[in-house]
């Protein structure tokens, strides 16, 4: 065989260029070819939605959409705006200003005296720990990350206020400690808060906030007042307010 005809690079003849079936050189099959240049590949014209055309219409079917569009815009704006505003309007014990129907409330200022010269905002969360659960300073003052100075006066505070008769159980007294509170004012605001510690004895309640330090007795005093305001509307119970204040 002469391979001298595989090896020679081919040479197409004209009649070789164009698209069609042709024989091989060598063998009996058949090679169908075609020129890439001869197929249309122009992109067929769109017919969907996103033709410009499709939203073209009448002077008067666009001055119609406009306006129609316009009031969706003016009442999403007014939807957005009402919705904006608070239904309820909740507030903290501890933030609110003086309440006229709870000033009227009168607050007993009461010292506790405990040779006690610790400090601080640390040691006000320990004192109202061992307060609220009624001892074990030691085992809050972990808790807390205190000092054994801090735990030695949290504890002898929690002997002193812990024995006051307006603390101390008492037969017919049913104590609350960390008593959850709320109260809707004339105006709707909400008012919320945790009373430290607050009994009754099915005649009156008597609400108890305590305070190591004397810093805004102002501000305590309303939020005491307003503890005793949501007790009394609740219970329809006279409530009475005591201010702690442990020196």
């Amino acid at each position: 065989m002469d391979t001298s005809v595989l090896n020679a690079p081919a040479q197409p003849k004209e009649d070789q260029i164009r698209p069609g079936v042709h024989r091989p050189k060598l063998g009996d099959h058949r090679v169908l070819w075609f020129d890439p240049k001869a197929l249309d590949l122009k992109d067929p014209a769109s017919h969907g939605a996103e033709r410009v055309h499709l939203l073209d219409g009448t002077r008067a079917q666009i001055e119609d959409g406009l306006a129609r569009y316009s009031q969706w815009q003016s009442a999403r704006a007014h939807a957005i705006e009402s919705a904006s505003i608070p239904a309820f309007v909740v507030r903290l014990a501890t933030e609110a200003p003086s309440i006229p129907e709870a000033a009227s409330i009168p607050v007993e200022l009461i010292e506790v005296e405990v040779d006690a010269n610790v400090r601080g905002r640390r040691f006000g969360k320990l004192v109202h720990g061992v307060l609220q659960s009624g001892g074990d300073a030691a085992a809050h003052g972990r808790r807390w990350n205190a000092t054994p100075e801090e735990v030695h006066a949290a504890d002898e505070i929690a002997r002193a206020v812990l024995a006051h008769p307006l603390v101390a159980p008492a037969p017919g007294r049913k104590i609350f400690r960390e008593m959850p509170v709320i109260v809707k004012l004339d105006d709707g605001t909400i008012i919320e808060g945790r009373v430290d510690l607050a009994w009754t004895d099915a005649a009156s309640w008597t609400v108890i906030d305590y305070k190591t330090d004397s810093s805004d007795r102002g501000r305590y005093k309303r939020q005491l007042q307003l503890y005793a305001l949501a007790l009394r509307r609740a219970t329809g119970k006279p409530a009475r307010a005591v201010l702690l204040e442990i020196g």
